[in-house]
């Protein structure tokens, strides 16, 4: 899994003169017409890390063509320069190298089960199995949940020149 000392030693600390790291690696990606018009929930375009715009790319036309892209039903954030939730280091999200979907449903701290239990909708095991050869898929760690968050994989990163 990417970490966030991980990314900071690849592409710097996004805390620290924001505005330089932002212009140097931030891009506005637009969603293409084919995966907008099957996500519609999805904004036109998605301001994130230069490296991440074609993973998501990759991951939301993989949805569309497998059926399973009418799951998403809210788009609820890429980049913000932030903490961890009740944590001290960066999140993925200070790198915009991180999404979250559906994040009524899919409460941090829950595991599917839990969410399903208190009348919520999570995302499929269909959903979840797909997106894994894409991103990390928060659903899938064990101290904390995080069935929303969905993150550039460690794969992508070693790819990068």
């Amino acid at each position: 899994m990417v970490t966030s000392d991980r990314l900071t030693k690849r592409f710097g600390n996004p805390a620290i003169n924001t505005a330089a790291w932002e212009r140097q690696n931030m891009i506005v990606w637009r969603v293409p017409p084919l995966i907008a018009l099957a996500i519609p929930e999805l904004p036109s375009r998605i301001y994130c890390h230069k490296h991440f715009a074609p993973v998501l790319d990759r991951w939301f036309t993989a949805l569309v063509e497998a059926g399973l892209a009418t799951e998403i039903n809210t788009f609820d954030g890429c980049w913000n320069v932030r903490n961890k939730r009740g944590l001290k280091s960066l999140s993925i999200h200070a790198w915009g190298m991180a999404v979250d979907l559906n994040a009524s449903h899919n409460p941090l701290g829950l595991t599917a089960d839990q969410c399903k239990a208190r009348g919520l909708v999570p995302f499929s095991h269909q959903f979840i199995a797909l997106s894994r050869h894409y991103v990390d898929c928060g659903a899938d760690w064990l101290k904390r949940p995080d069935g929303m968050h969905f993150q550039i994989n460690l794969g992508t990163i070693n790819t990068i020149k």
